[in-house]
């Protein structure tokens, strides 16, 4: 099921409602008192305004954030339920972190995973194409491997992800991860490979996924991403200068030759990513971040 269509033959923005999905409901149990790394109460999120939805445990942090609106679709809370966020931090996290805050989470090798709610925006935004009966999906930059097992579990058993990551290290961590929240099924089905690889790498056998999800900000369009998408494929990501505000854009591609008629570009979201760069420069911790939003 693919979701609705729009007149110009795209699935309409998962945010608003289609009639073969569940509709959450909103009247969900109240956040707790939200706490910053340094104990100081955050009530929204002080780059894109997002309710903060902080949680004692996973169960809650969901609860958070469907109370908020932030997830909307069933598809996208059962694959947040699925994935234990304790399992995917640092292998070594300290006693005193809580995994279950609404903010970036260190991963190791001078990278951080996103905040929930960035990563609920993004799966919503990718759900109309994930929910296609069989598809092939890329995740460049998988970091901890959250999203890539989301992204399979929302696709199904008849769908494949490929998720590319050039730090070999958090390539043998994100497998851990995924097999300590009980998701090991989707490495040893194949419906999720992990590989240690530079993610805009293009492979003849790669072209034409149904959709990318690019966990990197990037100075200019990555157009050797854009050609790996088939025609209505979408790519997720924040294309900004380094330094510059970076905001989550959709990538539509419309059409098989560029020109005016693709592809098709919409800002949504106010965050912060790592750039694109060198795995030497991110074990230095010289990864460069814009001056607003999230990391990732």
């Amino acid at each position: 099921h693919q979701g609705a269509i729009n007149a110009d033959g795209l699935p309409t923005s998962p945010l608003y409602r289609s009639s073969q999905t569940e509709q959450l409901p909103s009247n969900r149990s109240s956040s707790i008192t939200a706490l910053n790394s340094t104990g100081i109460k955050v009530d929204r999120c002080p780059f894109c305004d997002t309710p903060n939805c902080t949680g004692r445990s996973q169960q809650e942090l969901v609860e958070n954030l469907c109370r908020h609106g932030v997830i909307a679709n069933s598809e996208v809370r059962e694959a947040f339920l699925a994935l234990d966020r304790g399992c995917f931090q640092t292998r070594s996290p300290s006693p005193y972190t809580n995994p279950y805050i609404d903010g970036p989470l260190p991963i190791g090798c001078g990278v951080q995973m996103s905040a929930p709610h960035v990563h609920a925006v993004t799966l919503e935004l990718l759900l109309p194409w994930l929910q296609r009966p069989v598809g092939e999906f890329l995740d460049v930059g998988s970091g901890s491997g959250f999203m890539s097992a989301a992204m399979a579990i929302i696709a199904g058993g008849h769908s494949r992800v490929d998720a590319r990551e050039h730090m070999e290290e958090l390539v043998r961590h994100a497998r851990l991860n995924i097999r300590d929240a009980g998701a090991d099924v989707l490495l040893t089905s194949g419906r999720l490979t992990l590989v240690a690889t530079d993610g805009l790498c293009v492979r003849e056998e790669d072209m034409g996924y149904d959709a990318i999800n690019c966990g990197a900000a990037a100075a200019e369009l990555p157009h050797r991403l854009v050609d790996q998408l088939k025609v209505w494929g979408r790519l997720v990501l924040p294309p900004a200068e380094v330094g510059q505000p970076q905001r989550l854009t959709t990538v539509d591609q419309i059409s098989e030759s560029p020109g005016p008629d693709g592809p098709r570009l919409e800002q949504t979201m106010l965050v912060i990513f790592v750039t694109l760069t060198p795995s030497e420069n991110q074990l230095l911790n010289k990864v460069k971040i814009g001056k607003k939003g999230r990391e990732d």
